[in-house]
């Protein structure tokens, strides 16, 4: 008898130390005091390279409004880098909006010149196209 005791005396130390154990190991783990600064304020700024990568899962998925949206802030950050405007016209052609995806290639054009081959969109309106060149 005296024996089975001492197995409960056992199992009630090392509950005891688990519950313990859990209390300190667990500090920081409830809510968050109140610092007046939202987590998400907190995060570094994205950069060019992040808005180009989420641009492209945006085209990917073929929300071609949100991959706009997320080249334009990217523009914002590096206007004269002509690799993002030259995509901001290739998402522009696939949206069958001429008018942005040629302004786009333009000024891509203007700000590398070597880009004068890329191929640009069959518009509906090619005088468009020769009045902007």
């Amino acid at each position: 008898m005296s024996s089975n005791n001492s197995w409960w005396w056992i199992v009630g130390l090392v509950l005891s130390l688990i519950l313990i154990g859990g209390f300190w190991g667990c500090r920081g783990c409830g809510p968050q005091e109140e610092t007046g600064v939202k987590p998400e304020s907190r995060k570094a700024p994205l950069t060019k390279d992040d808005y180009i990568k989420k641009a492209e899962l945006y085209y990917l998925a073929g929300d071609y409004e949100e991959a706009v949206s997320v080249l334009e802030e990217a523009v914002k950050l590096d206007p004269k880098d002509a690799y993002l405007h030259l995509e901001l016209g290739r998402v522009y052609e696939d949206m069958g909006k001429d008018t942005e995806s040629i302004n786009a290639y333009i000024q891509a054009i203007k700000l590398d010149p070597s880009l004068k081959n890329i191929s640009v969109p069959e518009v509906e309106n090619e005088e468009l196209w020769m009045e902007k060149e």
